[in-house]
C-alpha cells in the first residue's frame, strides 16, 4: 500500500512509503499463533516481541515462544435461576491466568504446553464447576508435521488440547465462563489449499478445583 493518493496513482514525485510491518494478531486458541515472521528481526515492532521469538541455535528455524494472559471478571445475578439458587447481593469475582511456552524444533516437530489458573472470590453458594480450578495443566501435547507448506501438509497432535469447530456451539474451549475447556485427544488434520479436514479421537478434560488433579471424563466422548 502507498500512503498517498499521488503515489497510489502513479506520480513519480510522490515518495514510496511501504506500510509498517504487521505480525499475527493473539487468536482465541493461542497455539494457533506463528511468530517466525520475528526472525527478521527488522519486523520486530512490540514490548513483547523478544519472548515471543527465541531462537535456537540449533536445529535452523527452531525457536522458543512464551506467552500468556490474564482476565479480571466481575459478575452479579438478580433472582439467579428464578430465586432457586442462594441469592448473592454483592456479586463475586472471577480471575483468569493463563502461561504458555511454545516450542518448534524445525518445521517437523513441536512441543505445546500451557497452565491455567482460574479462581473464584465471594460467590454465595461457593464456585461452579467451570468457576474454579486453582491450577492445572490446560494443554501438553506433541505435534508432528510433513513439511513446511501448508498446501498439502499433515500434521498428527498428541496430548491435551484444545478444540473450537465452527461457531462452537457444539464443540468449543468455553470461553465465556471462568475455566476453558481442553480434551485428551489423538488429532490430524490435512490442509490442501483453502481446505482443512480434522479426524480426531478425544475425551473432554474434567475440571476438578484443586491442583494438578483434572483428568479425563471417561463418561463423555467424541
Amino acid at each position: 500500500s502507498i500512503d498517498t493518493a499521488a503515489a497510489a496513482q502513479g506520480t513519480p514525485d510522490a515518495p514510496q512509503v511501504a506500510s509498517p510491518p504487521t505480525g499475527p494478531v493473539y487468536e482465541l486458541l493461542r497455539d494457533e499463533e506463528d511468530w517466525s515472521f520475528l526472525a527478521e528481526r527488522s519486523r520486530s515492532t512490540d514490548v513483547w516481541d523478544p519472548v515471543k521469538f527465541i531462537p535456537f541455535k540449533w536445529p535452523s528455524d527452531s525457536y522458543l515462544s512464551l506467552g500468556g494472559e490474564m482476565r479480571h471478571q466481575y459478575e452479579r445475578f438478580a433472582h439467579e435461576e428464578w430465586g432457586a439458587e442462594p441469592q448473592d447481593d454483592n456479586g463475586y469475582w472471577l480471575q483468569r491466568y493463563m502461561m504458555h511456552a511454545d516450542v518448534r524444533l524445525g518445521h517437523r516437530v513441536r512441543f505445546f504446553g500451557q497452565l491455567k489458573s482460574g479462581l473464584e472470590t465471594g460467590r454465595v453458594g461457593g464456585p461452579r464447576p467451570p468457576d474454579e480450578d486453582r491450577f492445572d495443566l490446560h494443554q501438553g501435547y506433541v505435534e508432528l508435521n510433513t513439511g513446511r507448506s501448508k498446501e498439502g501438509r499433515l500434521r498428527v497432535r498428541v496430548g491435551r488440547q484444545e478444540f473450537n469447530f465452527g461457531s462452537g456451539r457444539l464443540v468449543s474451549v468455553r470461553e465465556g465462563p471462568n475455566v476453558r475447556q481442553s480434551f485428551d485427544a489423538v488429532r490430524a488434520t490435512v490442509s490442501v489449499d483453502a481446505w482443512r479436514l480434522d479426524a480426531f479421537v478425544s475425551r473432554p478434560v474434567a475440571t476438578i478445583p484443586g491442583s494438578f488433579d483434572d483428568r479425563r471424563d471417561d463418561s463423555r466422548a467424541l
